[in-house]
């Protein structure tokens, strides 16, 4: 949305993100009806309440993170790298291996591009490590933002787990007649819940086996995949604790254009690299 070329474009994709904050609004005058302006105040309410709305905090800064932060393009000097950058993979190494490791062109920016980096035609533009263009935020989900978009995910599924649990029991408890209110706020909020919780769960899973959404493969070789998920996780959330909890920048280990690899060789065994483009 806000790094479009065209600018027309970019107020037109951010129509979805504007649905967004009243799909929030609706949910959350849902929540405060049907508890905080009809309930007592007790010590479990209070807590309640303090991680709901703390929650809701997170859910809108990470989402502000997701659609703020530039994913990642090609830079400038990808052109200009310097020989000690660079490796050249042999016949020995298998073609398919060769393949997702080595630098690619880009038949639509007409440049050449890392591995891994993939065209978006909605946004027309090169994505560094892309996993996909997400319409809800108008932007990519990228090497730079991915952290950010599952930090959103995650957020979102714990407020929608409150707030489907919470207006449940006490639909099920009340005297009064049925509120059409707290019946949706269930039906929505477990519904979403489940939905949102399961896509998290497979993007932490990507990170953890150092894919994308694009690269998906259950079982097969990973040249990307480093063995440690804890080192995979690194590349995307970097190795602080507080980044991984809150959505703050990070140092990520990498850069979006280089990634440690291992290629198998024909005859047998696996050759590491560390931080080299393949030509």
């Amino acid at each position: 949305m806000l790094f479009h070329k065209n600018y027309a474009l970019r107020v037109l994709y951010g129509i979805p993100a504007l649905a967004f904050f009243i799909v929030v609004a609706l949910l959350y005058l849902s929540f405060y009806s049907s508890f905080i302006s009809s309930e007592k105040l007790s010590i479990p309410l209070i807590f309640l309440y303090t991680i709901f709305h703390f929650d809701l905090v997170l859910i809108l800064w990470s989402y502000i993170r997701v659609v703020a932060t530039d994913p990642g393009t090609i830079p400038e000097y990808f052109d200009f790298l310097p020989n000690n950058t660079t490796e050249g993979l042999t016949t020995d190494h298998i073609e398919a291996d060769v393949y997702a490791a080595k630098i690619g062109m880009c038949n639509k920016c007409h440049q050449s591009r890392p591995p891994r980096t993939h065209h978006c035609s909605i946004c027309d533009r090169c994505i560094l490590r892309m996993d996909h263009h997400c319409p809800w935020v108008g932007n990519c989900i990228g090497f730079f933002n991915h952290k950010y978009f599952i930090q959103f995910l995650v957020y979102t599924s714990i407020d929608l787990l409150i707030l489907g649990t919470s207006s449940g029991i006490k639909l099920y408890y009340s005297d009064e007649d049925l509120s059409i209110c707290l019946l949706l706020s269930t039906i929505v909020g477990i519904s979403m819940f489940f939905s949102l919780i399961c896509l998290s769960l497979f993007h932490i899973w990507l990170i953890a086996t150092n894919q994308s959404s694009l690269e998906v493969r259950i079982g097969g070789f990973n040249v990307f995949d480093t063995g440690s998920k804890m080192n995979n996780f690194k590349q995307i959330f970097g190795s602080n604790i507080i980044s991984v909890l809150l959505p703050i920048s990070s140092a990520s280990v990498g850069n979006g254009v280089y990634y440690p690899v291992k290629i198998r060789r024909k005859a047998g065994g696996i050759d590491f690299y560390d931080e080299k483009i393949f030509i």
